[in-house]
């Protein structure tokens, strides 16, 4: 178990750079987006000037006479995942051409060289705007997980991700600080997986259209976002993208080594992310159709085994089957219990979200649909196959989205690829005039990457238009700001350099952090970065009763589900502590009027605030009316100590209750109202 030096290992200044830093960061931003159009247009150009160069000639020579033929055949698919590239190939299977000289193939034509440089250019692109601080809840159980895995106090959440904590462990124990780690697997994830997409689309179109479709993927907003900050979604699209070229390759050219392949990467897909396992489960299964028994076998047991080989560690830190099913439960039933399709909104919110993910991720390739629609010549289908393919690839996870959860926009960076060289392929079609292409492409790209800094400062920007000026200021909407700060990076790297700052201006023995434990909330983030400071989270429970759910306190954190049903009526207080700091502002709505609460605003803008300790210890939060609070003074121990007494808000106006309590218990201080 990490100790003291954690909190300084993870406030490491040359990992989380100050504001003015990033600022820095995404000034350079045109630059390196002008820098990857750049090079798109010049290899769609070359690309055009040799397609017009390798044109074969009149059969007649250049005199009159027939021209020497020689007759090649070119499978674009027995030549690897990664093979050599044709200018003139055709990608929808086997084809055969005559030509009148070979055609020599230039370096940059290679398609694993131009793997290779796709890769490049995308990494460019995200190592310069890393995240330097966790943005939501679940990054940060993923980082806690990386240095102590605890399932029961979700480090990490249900159902364990345990491939990716290990993975994230490896690299920690190289760069000695977990966002970094995460980080770095996101960065590189998102560069590997624009180029497999590249790759993908090549089996698909053209090899300009793959070209296209990496450069509309790689700088799609969505696919961007994740490739900067500690989640796992980028991570498992850049594994099931390959799976689905095993799948394709395995399946057109009947090769068992393949489909093997594709079984070891689905066991390690499942290892990053438990429900990978299930969703592409289907695909592996129609890639088996194409192959005996024998080998369906073969590959089911090296299937099974592998899988066996991260599960039964799983299991067994969870603290057996029945408590890893229980865990895995409760937050099914936490998450999935209020947006699944019986449970009567869900349907909706789930639509809303994917929605507003294919909106976001596809991006400029939406301007696809209109193209096609209002085009005479429609562009050529896909082939049945790869049709087939698709299908099966997004169509489960598609299903579980819309109808059983969808949790946040990254659940369906896994279909985008999908959308995506469809896109690719039509812009390639309709786009008639060679020398336009590499424009219009570079314009395209350009309005995407774009995208990514824009869209999240618009966001921002509308909800805080109707707010009004602090201390009048709407909670909710407050609130709904701190939720879209994470999208954008340069905010949320300020906010959270901001107040850990402030945090630390304060004796950590003297003061006790009062943060609310939710996404959007200060509680798991405090309970990361301050590791020995003390940390309350309080709230209303799923009951709808306020009082204190968790403590946080020298690197260790009683969070688990079962207390988000029952909030304690009473916090404790150590002796030592006088001043309280509440930087959420929901929590500083509900003790406004019941704590002398003093107002700073950070350099970021969000605004903080202390108040003195009650003096009066313990604290009773009143979260109901009547008798239960009668029975809470009556069942406090009679030691002769005072008693403070907080009525939450909606439990505060009642009138004579209170004042019973107050004439009628002599060990009962005062009962603090918030009106």
């Amino acid at each position: 178990m990490l100790t003291g030096s954690l909190s300084d290992r993870r406030r490491q200044p040359q990992i989380h750079p100050p504001a003015g830093e990033a600022g820095i960061r995404f000034a350079v931003t045109p630059v390196l987006v002008m820098l990857g159009i750049l090079y798109g247009t010049h290899m769609l150009r070359r690309e055009s000037a040799y397609r017009s160069r390798s044109r074969p000639p009149s059969p007649l020579g250049s005199r009159g006479e027939p021209a020497q033929r020689l007759t090649c055949s070119w499978n674009g698919y027995g030549a690897g995942l990664m093979g050599s590239t044709s200018s003139t190939s055709a990608v929808e299977g086997s084809a055969s051409r005559d030509v009148t000289t070979p055609v020599k193939e230039r370096w940059w034509q290679r398609r694993w060289v131009r793997a290779l440089i796709i890769f490049s250019v995308a990494a460019l692109l995200r190592i310069p705007f890393r995240a330097s601080y966790l943005v939501n809840w679940d990054s940060v159980n993923f980082a806690l997980g990386v240095e102590s895995f605890d399932l029961e106090s979700h480090q990490p959440h249900p159902p364990g991700y345990l491939g990716y904590v290990l993975l994230g462990r490896v690299i920690d124990w190289l760069v000695r600080d977990p966002v970094t780690a995460l980080s770095v697997i996101s960065v590189v994830a998102g560069s590997a997986a624009t180029m497999f997409v590249y790759l993908l689309a090549t089996r698909m179109t053209t090899e300009r259209g793959a070209i296209i479709a990496a450069a509309l993927f790689g700088t799609s907003p969505l696919v961007w976002y994740y490739s900067e900050v500690a989640l796992t979604y980028i991570l498992e699209v850049a594994l099931a993208v390959p799976l689905v070229l095993l799948v394709l390759e395995a399946r057109k050219q009947r090769k068992a080594s393949y489909f093997m392949v594709a079984s070891v990467l689905l066991a390690a897909m499942g290892a990053i992310r438990q429900t990978s396992l299930i969703l592409f489960l289907p695909l592996l299964i129609y890639a088996a159709m194409a192959f005996p028994a024998r080998i369906r076998l073969r590959g089911a047991a090296v299937l099974t085994a592998l899988t066996l080989t991260w599960l039964i560690p799983l299991v067994v830190l969870s603290g057996g089957p029945i408590n890893y099913l229980r865990l895995s439960g409760q937050l099914a039933e936490l998450t999935g219990g209020a947006t699944w399709l019986g449970s009567g909104g869900g349907l909706v919110q789930n639509v809303l979200v994917v929605t507003a993910a294919l909106v976001v991720g596809l991006h400029v390739a939406l301007l696809a649909i209109p193209v096609e629609l209002t085009s005479r010549v429609k562009s050529h289908p896909l082939a049945s196959e790869n049709r087939r393919i698709l299908i099966v690839w997004g169509l489960p996870a598609l299903l579980v989205y819309l109808l059983v959860h969808s949790g946040q926009l990254g659940y369906v960076l896994v279909l985008l690829p999908i959308g995506i060289i469809w896109a690719s392929k039509v812009f390639d079609t309709h786009i008639t005039v060679p020398a336009l292409k590499p424009a219009l492409a570079a314009m395209l790209i350009a309005v995407n990457a774009i995208g990514f800094f824009v869209l999240p400062e618009v966001a921002y920007s509308t909800v805080s238009r109707g707010q009004v000026s602090f201390p009048e200021r709407l909670a909710t909407n407050t609130l709904i700001q701190r939720g879209i700060q994470q999208v954008s990076l340069p905010r949320n790297d300020a906010h959270w350099e901001a107040l850990l700052a402030w945090v630390e201006t304060f004796d950590g023995e003297r003061v006790a952090v009062i943060a609310e434990p939710r996404d959007g909330g200060s509680f798991r983030h405090l309970s990361f970065y301050l590791p020995d400071s003390l940390v309350y989270g309080l709230g209303s429970d799923r009951n709808g009763s306020f009082g204190h759910l968790f403590t946080s306190f020298g690197n260790r954190t009683n969070y688990s589900v079962e207390r988000l049903s029952d909030a304690s009526a009473r916090l404790d207080l150590p002796e030592s502590v006088d001043t309280l700091l509440i930087p959420d502002p929901r929590l500083q709505e509900t003790f406004a009027h019941v704590l002398e609460l003093q107002y700073e605003t950070l350099d970021n803008g969000a605004v903080v605030a202390t108040a003195p300790a009650p003096e009066d210890r313990p604290i009773i939060f009143l979260g109901s009316a009547g008798d239960a609070a009668l029975e809470l003074a009556n069942n406090k121990d009679q030691d002769g100590s005072r008693t403070t007494l907080i009525a939450a808000a909606g439990t505060s106006c009642l009138g004579e209750p209170w004042t019973h309590l107050r004439s009628d218990h002599a060990g009962i201080d005062e009962v603090l109202v918030a009106c």
